[in-house]
């Protein structure tokens, strides 16, 4: 089975496994909204790289789990990315690299308040496609990128209406995000590479399309 279709189960998995019921109803709906991401790296000590701004869209689920606590499930569509990245991770000066994931964000929830809600957990992303404008045919450095993303992920989400909300998150890499030999500005063979991660601030909106009624509730 492809890794792409163990996201899609293990998201409605987390749909379906609720143990233990609340009186509130679980939720499925859309969401959509801007990533602003960059890349930091631990040991290349080449040119700093700028903010890109991406998106993000998918599904969205919560499910009540007990009093003020909930699961939050996110199955999205998310292209990260930075600027004026080194030679090493693009192969050009100044060039802008996208990348593009299917993302399982994880988390749990907390309501504070009625309105206010904040959430902390884990994202897996998987990679779809790399983008190097400066090389659209992406001819020689595609394979350093890592396949598989973890992330940490905090964040709040305020109510804005009944089934309608306002998303903030930050996602900290937790993985390397290259592998692989590499070469410096010159073309010197620089040897065996694991280095960098992805930091993203999400904004959006989430919105509920489908109620899924509590099977311990009154009628």
């Amino acid at each position: 089975m492809k890794p792409l279709h163990y996201f899609v189960i293990l998201f409605f998995i987390s749909l379906l496994h609720n143990p233990a019921f609340s009186q509130s109803p679980s939720t499925i709906g859309v969401s959509a909204g801007m990533n602003l991401s960059n890349v930091d790296f631990e040991s290349i000590n080449q040119e700093s790289t700028d903010q890109y701004i991406g998106y993000y869209g998918g599904l969205h689920a919560q499910i009540p789990i007990k009093g003020h606590f909930s699961l939050v499930s996110n199955l999205i569509y998310s292209r990260k990315g930075w600027h004026n990245g080194p030679y090493l991770a693009t192969g050009y000066p100044g060039a802008e690299i996208h990348l593009d994931y299917l993302d399982l964000q994880l988390s749990g929830q907390y309501a504070i308040t009625k309105s206010l809600a904040v959430n902390a957990g884990l994202e897996f992303g998987r990679l779809l496609k790399t983008t190097n404008t400066n090389d659209p045919d992406n001819a020689f450095f595609d394979d350093l990128y890592q396949k598989c993303d973890f992330s940490l992920l905090m964040g709040v989400n305020y109510k804005i209406c009944k089934g309608l909300r306002l998303d903030a998150r930050y996602l900290h890499g937790l993985s390397y995000l290259f592998k692989g030999n590499a070469t410096d500005i010159n073309g010197n063979d620089i040897g065996d590479v694991k280095d960098g991660s992805l930091g993203v601030f999400q904004i959006g909106i989430s919105a509920d399309i489908i109620t899924l009624k509590n099977s311990e509730q009154k009628i």
